[in-house]
């Protein structure tokens, strides 16, 4: 298994790199480092690699899609921090949409007040 160097993607400038979003990064380090480590679970100890990352973006991104959701639709998620969390957040920034993250820790009220006015086309919750 290699690992990817965080310090190079923390330096990395547009400019120098052609590094504009978080979808070029995903692609680029995908395709050159499929098997490097992105995301390990402390709680699982499952690891997520680059290239397993990208196919999850454009799995939830497809998916996404086909409820007809376009770039730019917002997409809410009700969760405990965790792997599948990461995963929902960055493929959501992959593909074009927007995410909304909710505080379970809002209360009733400012949750319900919070969506009613994100426009979320799709919430994501847990248990």
């Amino acid at each position: 298994m290699s690992t990817f160097d965080l310090q190079d993607m923390i330096t990395c400038r547009s400019a120098a790199t052609g590094f504009e979003t978080i979808h070029d990064v995903i692609d680029k380090i995908a395709m050159t480092q499929p098997e490097a480590t992105f995301l390990l679970s402390p709680d699982t100890g499952e690891i997520l690699t680059f290239g397993a990352l990208q196919q999850q973006a454009r799995n939830l991104t497809c998916n996404l899609q086909q409820l007809g959701l376009t770039c730019g639709d917002k997409v809410a998620f009700l969760m405990d921090n965790g792997l599948f969390t990461g995963q929902l957040f960055l493929g959501l920034m992959y593909g074009g949409f927007v995410a909304v993250p909710l505080n379970a820790g809002a209360g009733v009220s400012q949750l319900s007040y919070t969506l009613d006015h994100s426009d979320a086309k799709v919430i994501y919750v847990s248990d």
